[in-house]
């Protein structure tokens, strides 16, 4: 079966990644306050994921809202793509960054209003972060994972402000049947 890669946007009109940093401040004996901040788990939210046959994302949520799946069942692994940021030895021939984690997909609101038929899904960040570059245009394995974190000589990015579409998140299923 062969790997591949559903860039999930079409038709969702938010998706907002929430870092969900943890503070918490103390004041010692001094009266000296001092914080420490941690991360939190990190989510996305997909809103609204329009029911297609054309997307093996929406399948998935549909099929997992239908048969109530639940833990483990829930699981996926998602390729962040910062097209924005490359790596390499210039912005123009550099690869862009990106980084394989696996979420737990939290089916949220079905069939809300009385148009096209919707779903929405917040993804909870649970694996391992492995980092390193994409190249989307590739068949085969579009990610390589990196051998060491690039040096500051090695990352660029793009000139002006970057777009939302140069943060793209991809769904990595196999073309085997939904079931």
């Amino acid at each position: 079966m062969a790997i591949k890669y559903e860039w999930i946007g079409t038709g969702i009109e938010d998706m907002p990644t929430s870092l969900n940093y943890e503070t918490d401040s103390v004041k010692d004996v001094k009266g000296q306050t001092r914080t420490k901040i941690t991360t939190g788990i990190e989510t996305t939210e997909f809103t609204p994921v329009t029911l297609n046959p054309d997307s093996p994302f929406a399948l998935f949520l549909d099929e997992a809202v239908e048969r109530q799946r639940e833990l483990t069942e829930l699981d996926v692994e998602l390729l962040v793509v910062r097209v924005y940021k490359r790596i390499g030895t210039n912005y123009a021939t550099g690869k862009p960054s990106a980084y394989k984690q696996t979420a737990g997909i939290a089916p949220g609101d079905f069939a809300p209003g009385n148009a096209a038929l919707e779903l929405s899904a917040t993804a909870n960040w649970t694996g391992e972060r492995i980092h390193g570059t994409a190249n989307m245009e590739a068949t085969g394995e579009k990610f390589e994972p990196e051998t060491a974190p690039p040096s500051s000589t090695e990352i660029h990015y793009k000139q002006g402000d970057a777009t939302r579409a140069e943060f793209q998140i991809y769904y990595v299923y196999n073309d085997a049947p939904v079931i």
